[in-house]
C-alpha cells in the first residue's frame, strides 16, 4: 500500500500539524538559516511522529552544527517503524561529532532499509568517516544506501574506514558513494575495492570519484574489483580529472568484460590522458558486455583520434542488446574517418532506439557528416536522435546535405541537431534551416513519424 506523502515548506506549519497521523513526510527547510535553536524545535516536532515509516528532510545550506545534528538524532531514535530516511545536510557545519550522533541515532532504527545522506561540504574527515562506517554496520537490514561526501576531508584512510564495516550489511543491493573532490588517491581505492568485494549481493553500484587523484593504479584496482562482480546489473563510475591513461583503462575494461549480467553502464572518463590505444582498450572490454541495454560513455577532452574512435565503436557493435547510447567525444581529434566509422559500426546494434552523439570541437567536415547521416538514416529501430556538432568544419551548405540524408529515415520520430552558424552569417543559415525544416516535416509527417524537430 502506497502511503500518502505530506509536505511541509515551513517549520511552523509542521509544528502545528497532527504529528501522530504522519507516516510519510517531507520537510523542505533549505536556505532558512536554521541553527541549533530551530533544529531543536524541529526535533521536538519529529519526536512526536511516532508512526513514521518514511522521512525526508531537506536542510540544504543552513547553519546546522554538531549540536543541531544531535537534536535530529534524538528524534530519530524514536522511530521503530522507520524504513526510509533521506536527509540533505549539504553546506552545513555538521562535522565529525555531528555525523557520529546522527548515525548513532539511525542505528536505533531496526527496520531501516533505505538511507540517503547528503553530507557534501561538512568538514568531515577520518574520524567522521570511521563513525559513519561503524554506525552503518549497526543497520543490518539496509538494502539501498547513498552517501554524499563530496568536498570534505576524506583521504585514503577515511575511505577505508567508511566502507570497512559495510560487509556486515549483507542485504545491501544498491550502493552510491559520492567522494568527488577528496584526497583519496590510489591507496584509498585499493582499500575501497577490497572491502566492496565483500558486499556480495550488490546489484547496483555508483561511485563518484572524479578529481580524487586515483590515477592509473587506482583505476586498475577498480578493474580488479569488477572481476568478481557477477551480480552487478547497474554500474556508474565517474572518474573524470584523474590523470588516467591507457594502462588504467585497459584493466578497467578487462574488469567490465567479466560483468556478465551488466545491463546499464555509465562511465565518465572525461579530462584524462586517454588516446587511441586507450579508446580501443575500452572497446575491448565493452565488446563482451553483450547484455548491456543502456550505455553512457563520457570521453570528452581526451586525445582520441579516428583510430581510437573506430576501434571503440567497432567493438560496441557487439553489444547486440543495446537500446540507448550516449557517446560524449567532444574536444578530441576526430576527423571524417571517425565520424563515418561511428555511423556504419553502430548500425549493427539492431535494437538501438535512442542515440545521442556529442561530437563538438573536433575536425569533422562535409564528408564526415554526409557519411554519418547516410548511415544513421538506415538504422532500423532508431526513434530518437540527437547530434551535437558545433565547432567543427561544417557550413550552411553542408547542413542541407546532412538534413536531406536524414530525411530518408523511416523510423526517426524526434530529431535534435546542434550546429553553428557558418561564415555567411545567421540569415543564410536561417533560410536553409527553414527550407529543410519544411522539407523534413513534409517527408516525415506523411507517414506520421516525426513528432519533434530541433535545429540550433
Amino acid at each position: 500500500m502506497i502511503q500518502q506523502k505530506q509536505q511541509f515548506n515551513k517549520l511552523k506549519d509542521f509544528l502545528k500539524s497532527k504529528h501522530s497521523s504522519h507516516s510519510n513526510i517531507e520537510i523542505n527547510l533549505s536556505y532558512n538559516q536554521i541553527g541549533a535553536k530551530a533544529a531543536q524545535e524541529l526535533s521536538f516536532g519529529l519526536e512526536k511522529c511516532i508512526n513514521l515509516s518514511i522521512l525526508t528532510l531537506d536542510l540544504y545550506n543552513n547553519q546546522i552544527s554538531a549540536q543541531g545534528a544531535q537534536y535530529l538524532a534524538n528524534a530519530i531514535t524514536k522511530y521503530n517503524n522507520l524504513t526510509t530516511f533521506t536527509c540533505n545536510l549539504q553546506y552545513n557545519s555538521v562535522g565529525n561529532q555531528g555525523i557520529s550522533a546522527l548515525v548513532n541515532g539511525l542505528s536505533k532504527c531496526p527496520h531501516l532499509q533505505n538511507l540517503t545522506l547528503n553530507l557534501q561540504k561538512n568538514s568531515i574527515s577520518e574520524e567522521g568517516a570511521l563513525e559513519l562506517g561503524f554506525g552503518l554496520s549497526n543497520c543490518p537490514n539496509l538494502q539501498n544506501l547513498s552517501i554524499n561526501l563530496t568536498s570534505n576531508r576524506i583521504d585514503a584512510l577515511s575511505s577505508q574506514n567508511l566502507v570497512s564495516e559495510l560487509k556486515i550489511c549483507s542485504k545491501l543491493q544498491t550502493l552510491t558513494l559520492y567522494l568527488t573532490d577528496n584526497q583519496i588517491g590510489p591507496n584509498g581505492i585499493t582499500k575501497l575495492s577490497s572491502y566492496l568485494e565483500k558486499c556480495t549481493n550488490l546489484q547496483n553500484l555508483t561511485l563518484y570519484l572524479s578529481q580524487t587523484l586515483i590515477g592509473d593504479i587506482g583505476t586498475q584496482w577498480l578493474g580488479y574489483y569488477l572481476y568478481k562482480c557477477n551480480n552487478i546489473q547497474v554500474l556508474n563510475f565517474s572518474l573524470a580529472n584523474n590523470q588516467i591513461g591507457n594502462e588504467g583503462v585497459l584493466v578497467l575494461s578487462q574488469g567490465l568484460a567479466r560483468c556478465n549480467n551488466l545491463q546499464n553502464l555509465s562511465l565518465n572518463l572525461k579530462r584524462n590522458k586517454i588516446d587511441e590505444q586507450g579508446a580501443q582498450n575500452l572497446g575491448y572490454g565493452l565488446a563482451y558486455c553483450t547484455n548491456i541495454q543502456n550505455l553512457m560513455l563520457q570521453l570528452e577532452q581526451n586525445s582520441i583520434s579516428d583510430e581510437g574512435t573506430s576501434g571503440l565503436v567497432i567493438s560496441l557493435a557487439n553489444c547486440i542488446n543495446l537500446v540507448s547510447l550516449m557517446l560524449y567525444l567532444q574536444g578530441n581529434k576526430i576527423d571524417n574517418t571517425g565520424a563515418s566509422s561511428i555511423g556504419y559500426s553502430l548500425a549493427n546494434c539492431a535494437k538501438l532506439s535512442i542515440l545521442k552523439l556529442y561530437l563538438e570541437e573536433n575536425r569533422i567536415n562535409r564528408q564526415g557528416i554526409q557519411e554519418l547521416s547516410s548511415s544513421l538514416a538506415n538504422y532500423i529501430n532508431l526513434s530518437i536522435l540527437e547530434l551535437y556538432l558545433t565547432s567543427n568544419k561544417i557550413y550552411s551548405v553542408d547542413v542541407e546535405i546532412f538534413l536531406c540524408s536524414l530525411s530518408k529515415s523511416k523510423t526517426i520520430k524526434v530529431l535534435t541537431i546542434y550546429l553553428e552558424y557558418d561564415l555567411l552569417g545567421i540569415h543564410r543559415f536561417q533560410d536553409i534551416y527553414n527550407q529543410n525544416k519544411q522539407m523534413l516535416r513534409s517527408k516525415f509527417l506523411k507517414t506520421k513519424r516525426l513528432t519533434k524537430l530541433i535545429l540550433q
